[in-house]
């Protein structure tokens, strides 16, 4: 296998730390776009896109640079930010036909197969959470999102930016980042995914995160979780259940683990599953 370099932009985009931690604790090299060579026989990996991309891949190819490198990008977004699903299908796969890549990476099973691009599992890392020295085993929190607002997230704040600190009865960490963040996860009881548009797939980083601090996750409907076991509050309610409707059940989802006795086992098993069978290193590896 050809070596693998992942490439950031220039821009930072705070969103994406936990990727890049990720892409650093599996020990993957890294180079900027601009420091991107065609010529190269390597695997290039570009996370997220933007547009440095196409002009360094344009100026390498005016000057009559053959192309020996892999090009990959490696797709986490949401459909909802390209407009429409089709949208979304039909702008990736023109980079493809256009020659910026020779593949679009997608880490929903269902929408990968929806758009015939390629399926990645974002794996994980055992020294993700241990980054920071601190270890609260208190749970003060019931849930935490860490979400950005968007209008189907609205009733999670109280102002933008801002989370409530209760919804039906549920404690709500407060969003942050760095060491704060760290310890808040650690003091929530679970993860709460809701989707920022309307489509069904799974917000691989949030996963992750919930995967790597032990956290069950608790999410509207998905099409397809894999490879987490999720608390999916469409399938738990008989008859699925409408928005308004959907924080009226977080108590029975909560409710439900507890009087199974599945808590811990759920907390452990996408653990495991991340830091076992598809750590992060790994799961590139096999893709490629």
């Amino acid at each position: 296998m050809d070596d693998v370099i992942f490439v950031k932009t220039r821009h930072i985009y705070q969103s994406y730390t936990d990727f890049w931690d990720l892409v650093e604790l599996s020990r993957f090299p890294t180079v900027y776009t601009d420091e991107v060579d065609i010529q190269k026989q390597v695997v290039y990996i570009l996370c997220p896109m933007n547009g440095e991309w196409k002009p360094r891949i344009d100026f390498q190819r005016g000057i009559g640079k053959e192309r020996k490198a892999k090009l990959i990008q490696w797709n986490v977004e949401r459909p909802g930010g390209s407009g429409t699903l089709d949208h979304y299908c039909t702008d990736n796969q023109s980079l493809i036909d256009a020659g910026y890549f020779d593949e679009i990476w997608v880490s929903d099973r269902e929408l990968a197969k929806i758009c015939k691009f390629s399926y990645a599992i974002l794996g994980g890392n055992e020294l993700f959470a241990k980054q920071y020295h601190t270890n609260i085993t208190d749970k003060t929190f019931d849930l935490i999102h860490l979400s950005y607002g968007s209008p189907r997230r609205s009733f999670l704040f109280d102002a933008p930016g801002i989370c409530k600190k209760f919804i039906a009865g549920c404690s709500i960490a407060p969003n942050s980042w760095g060491i704060a963040r760290h310890n808040y996860l650690q003091a929530s009881k679970y993860m709460l995914n809701i989707h920022q548009d309307e489509y069904p797939y799974i917000e691989p980083l949030r996963f992750v995160i919930a995967a790597m601090y032990k956290l069950p996750i608790i999410t509207e409907f998905c099409l397809d979780s894999y490879p987490y076991d999720v608390i999916d509050i469409g399938r738990l309610v008989q008859g699925g259940v409408q928005r308004q409707q959907f924080f009226m059940s977080l108590e029975v989802a909560s409710k439900y683990t507890e009087k199974n006795g599945n808590y811990d086992t759920l907390r452990n098993s996408n653990y495991r599953r991340m830091t076992e069978e598809y750590t992060f290193r790994k799961a590139v590896e096999a893709i490629l």
